[in-house]
């Protein structure tokens, strides 16, 4: 780490406790780890409170949806996870990912204000059709309810190359034309926006996430392929699931898989 390390501990937290944030504290931030979502899930079953928020520098085995790689070097992108304790129904836990989306348009829509950004189902962030970050949220389920859920979020924010396989769909907030890229900046935004996020789940339910998704949702209207097959996705179901309309004109919701913009 040099002078200009832009991710201090105690600062951060000192201001994540001025705001009065539900997420964000006591946090944790380390040079190196191999995925912040493992230490969330750890620092969970020993009994991290709810809030607990965990950064890395870099991450070594970063892990996305499906299995894939998180590319994660170090000094270049924000990787965060949160510790989120709830009795909410394990049915309602997949909408923490949609909200958690909603949470990082919100902190990144206003840095780069003549870009275009939004929610692609179930768990990415793109500006202008390229995807600037995804989310893995993760569960402990007993008796039909999450005990908690660790809520873990990848931002590009200084990287301007990526790996061959994703190169053609990947952006930051830096080609994006970004000037503000301090990463401690961009922590602040993003716990202020998933606290307020996290808590219109918890306190109006499901129905407020799904309505602010429709205005930012990147799939709607547009051709796509569902694991391969064509469709059209038609919005997002009241419990959280995308509504297709398949090649011979059936409707149905999904709940899984991989899904693709057609390129226009």
């Amino acid at each position: 780490m040099t002078a200009t390390f832009d991710l201090e501990r105690a600062s951060l937290e000192r201001e994540i406790k001025a705001r009065d944030l539900i997420l964000g504290h006591p946090l944790v931030v380390v040079a190196s780890s191999t995925s912040t979502n493992d230490d969330a899930k750890q620092a969970a079953r020993d009994g991290a409170p709810s809030g607990s928020a965990f950064i890395a520098d870099m991450q070594s085995s970063g892990r996305g949806r499906l299995g894939r790689t998180w590319h994660s070097p170090a000094g270049q992108n924000l990787y965060a996870s949160f510790v989120l304790r709830t009795s909410m129904p394990a049915a309602t836990a997949p909408i923490v990912t949609l909200a958690a989306g909603l949470a990082v348009a919100d902190a990144i829509e206003p840095l780069v204000p003549d870009r275009t950004v939004t929610v692609k189902w179930p768990n990415d962030v793109h500006i202008d059709d390229r995807k600037v970050s995804g989310i893995l949220t993760e569960a402990q389920l007993s008796d039909a309810r999450a005990s908690w859920i660790v809520i873990g979020i990848g931002i590009n924010v200084r990287a301007t190359s990526f790996p061959a396989d994703i190169a053609d769909r990947a952006t930051s907030l830096a080609l994006a034309g970004c000037s503000m890229l301090d990463r401690g900046s961009l922590f602040l935004a993003l716990a202020t926006a998933l606290s307020t996020r996290t808590e219109m789940l918890r306190t109006e339910g499901p129905r407020p996430i799904i309505a602010a998704l429709a205005a930012r949702d990147a799939l709607l209207g547009r051709a796509i392929t569902v694991d391969g097959a064509p469709a059209t996705a038609v919005g997002i179901s009241e419990h959280g699931a995308l509504r297709i309309r398949r090649a011979d004109a059936t409707e149905t919701t999904v709940w899984a898989g991989e899904v693709r913009l057609v390129p226009s």
